[in-house]
């Protein structure tokens, strides 16, 4: 499957953060660094599907940065919990650039349950377990959450610093 990534990295979210330009830096050329990266890998003995998955998590977690998380309009202010109404609301994911779906199909997962993920919590009724929607500040904390993870390889050795 394709990388699905654009063009122009400045329509990640992620990557636009913190003010400076990191798209633009004089003297480097990007796709001689991309090069580079892949004969180190090569270099180390990485086959080339291990790199195809590499880049397939690091694709993912740049689509995964531009999942909206926002506050379902359409439940009524009377049916949220207290807590929900101070998180701001019930969490519904707007996703106009199909990022959610192509996370997914980078993932190898269904992009239904990617996005109950996000967005819903188990919930406990009579009669067994259930789910239950997720606050806007929750289910924002969660993409962010999996985002980390899956950049994290090896959660038993610490990482260099």
């Amino acid at each position: 499957m394709a990388r699905q990534l654009v063009a122009d990295p400045k329509e990640f979210e992620s990557l636009r953060g913190g003010g400076a330009s990191v798209f633009d830096v004089e003297h480097v050329d990007d796709r001689q660094e991309f090069s580079v990266t892949c004969e180190k890998m090569n270099d180390l003995g990485i086959p080339a599907d291990s790199q195809g998955q590499i880049f397939d998590v690091v694709a993912a977690v740049l689509h995964l940065g531009n999942v909206g998380i926002i506050r379902d309009q359409e439940m009524k202010a009377a049916n949220y919990a207290p807590s929900l109404r101070e998180a701001g609301g019930y969490a519904m994911v707007h996703d106009p650039r199909r990022a959610l779906m192509n996370a997914a199909d980078l993932l190898g997962v269904d992009a239904n349950r990617l996005k109950n993920a996000l967005v819903m919590r188990p919930a406990i009724k009579a009669g067994g377990p259930s789910i239950g929607p997720q606050s806007v500040a929750k289910a924002i904390g969660l993409k962010k959450s999996l985002a980390e993870t899956l950049c994290v390889t090896d959660r038993k050795r610490p990482r260099a610093s």
